[in-house]
């Protein structure tokens, strides 16, 4: 099976180098050896406990973030535990997703949490940055330009050119984001198994059978538009985008894209997959309108009111395309990510989200063994 990895991936490379594309990389090893090639398996293979510090205090809190994810957002742990069981009797895989987190060295002690709480679920998991570091599954992927904020596109592209060259044959789907974005992985599995999604992905004419050669690229996540009419996937919670849409940027992007120095490396990603394909964001809300991909953490949306705001001046309105709803309404039930969360807000999340707190439950949504 390795064997067939690498001849596969040695194919990749050499058909990437007669295309235009993202810049091949090869990231560097902790002893500064280039070529190395990290295994994605090894948290979910080797998961650290969850540090619960501070457990009375924490679940003493009612403020918004307990509000929205008591009394709305949830995870679907009844429907995860079903999926599990028919991929069991139907010896099956379940969706593999590949969950891709980009830093940089002065921010290494964010990962540990990460790890600790929603980094752990997904199938594959690995961290780009400027240090390798394999006790937190930290890779050093060298870009073009600076180690700065005004270069994240020229990061991110070279992140994406690593996860096509080594990653694409072993995950159906690819989530990325930076080291501040919050992933409820179930919820996010359960939606991209759904026959919503598996008809998007097969074009929208049936739901797909197994045999399919082709597939139509999709981006998932909190759908802008900028004032250019750019349409985009906000980069805060992170996107997600299945192998079409992987293959398509990284093989296909032309000069002109990817040589913008820039911090906005969700719009660049998306403006490359409309330029290229035509493609737009999917409308990812729930049967009521609910965001599934948040921008913000769960105090924001819990207080944000419209009303209190000029759409003219306030650039969440501005940007968003879909209506933008208020508290409790303004996401869905399922949701799968948030941004804006540092550790300690993580950690609490992770609480709430998964049982640690039990008396903090309105309703006995959470069904925890």
């Amino acid at each position: 099976e390795k064997l067939r990895h690498r001849k596969r991936r040695a194919k990749r490379r050499a058909f990437r180098k007669t295309t235009p594309g993202f810049t091949q990389v090869q990231a560097i090893g902790e002893d500064g050896t280039k070529g190395y090639v990290h295994d994605a398996t090894s948290l979910r293979r080797n998961p650290p406990e969850f540090n619960f510090i501070n457990k009375d205090d924490y679940c003493s809190i009612r403020d918004e973030t307990w509000k929205l994810l008591t009394e709305k957002v949830s995870i679907d742990f009844e429907g995860h535990e079903a999926a599990e069981k028919k991929a069991l009797s139907d010896k099956k895989d379940r969706i593999k997703l590949l969950c891709v987190v980009y830093t940089i060295e002065y921010n290494h002690a964010r990962i540990q949490p990460i790890r600790e709480t929603w980094g752990k679920s997904c199938d594959g998991f690995v961290v780009a940055s400027n240090k390798t570091d394999l006790a937190l599954d930290i890779v050093n992927i060298p870009h073009e330009g600076a180690e700065e904020y005004s270069e994240v596109w020229h990061k991110v592209q070279a992140v994406w050119s690593y996860v096509y060259d080594n990653y694409y044959n072993d995950y159906d789907w690819f989530h990325i984001g930076g080291d501040d974005m919050y992933v409820l992985v179930e919820n996010l599995r359960l939606y991209l198994e759904s026959d919503e999604i598996r008809l998007a992905s097969n074009g929208g004419l049936h739901l797909p059978t197994g045999t399919e050669k082709l597939q139509y690229p999709l981006s998932l996540g909190r759908h802008f538009k900028d004032f250019s009419e750019i349409h985009f996937n906000s980069g805060g919670p992170g996107y997600t985008i299945n192998k079409a849409a992987l293959k398509t940027v990284v093989t296909k992007i032309g000069y002109q894209i990817k040589s913008f120095r820039s911090s906005a490396e969700d719009l660049y990603f998306h403006k490359a997959l409309q330029a290229i394909a035509g493609l737009y964001p999917y409308d990812t809300r729930d049967e009521e309108g609910g965001e599934r991909y948040h921008h913000f953490k769960p105090e924001t949306l819990y207080n944000f009111h419209v009303a209190e705001h000029d759409q003219t001046k306030d650039w969440y309105s501005a940007f968003s395309v879909n209506p933008v709803k208020e508290g409790l309404d303004s996401c869905a039930r399922r949701s799968v990510s948030f941004h804006y969360i540092d550790s300690e807000l993580m950690r609490y999340m992770y609480a709430l989200l998964n049982g640690y707190c039990r008396d903090a439950y309105v309703n006995d949504r959470m069904l925890i063994p």
